[in-house]
């Protein structure tokens, strides 16, 4: 599944990347800082799934929102704290985080499967880590 990451914070890019690369079916097409390249590349690329930053939050963040694919699984990160101390460390992940990350991994797997079979609106679908 294709992957994209909008926050404006460095240590949470890095930690949610470390956390794509130990997982065997996502792939990172991006990272980015700001809504309005994150909704330029989203119109031209098919993306899976949103890493999304909830704490980026101004004006643009509710703009960003509406252009968001129906289609697109969106998975906010509300809190670094537990990804920072777990995810950059060299010590191995912490059981909780990722055992957070693998169940919003298979929520965002299930519901992509559904919308696959069936013509389903995951407008109102969400998943917190």
């Amino acid at each position: 599944m294709n992957c994209i990451i909008v926050t404006q914070d460095f240590l949470i890019e890095k930690s949610i990347r470390k956390l794509v690369l130990e997982s065997d079916y996502l792939h990172l097409l991006s990272a980015f800082q700001a809504f309005d390249k994150a909704s330029a590349y989203m119109a031209d690329h098919c993306i899976d799934i949103l890493f999304f930053d909830i704490q980026m939050y101004d004006f643009g963040s509710i703009e960003f929102i509406y252009t968001i694919p129906e289609d697109t699984f969106v998975i906010f990160v509300p809190q670094p704290d537990p990804f920072i101390n777990s995810a950059i460390n060299e010590k191995p992940f912490s059981n909780l985080i990722m055992k957070r990350f693998k169940k919003g991994l298979d929520e965002a797997r299930f519901f992509l499967s559904l919308g696959k079979k069936e013509k389903y609106n995951r407008s109102s679908d969400y998943f917190i880590i």
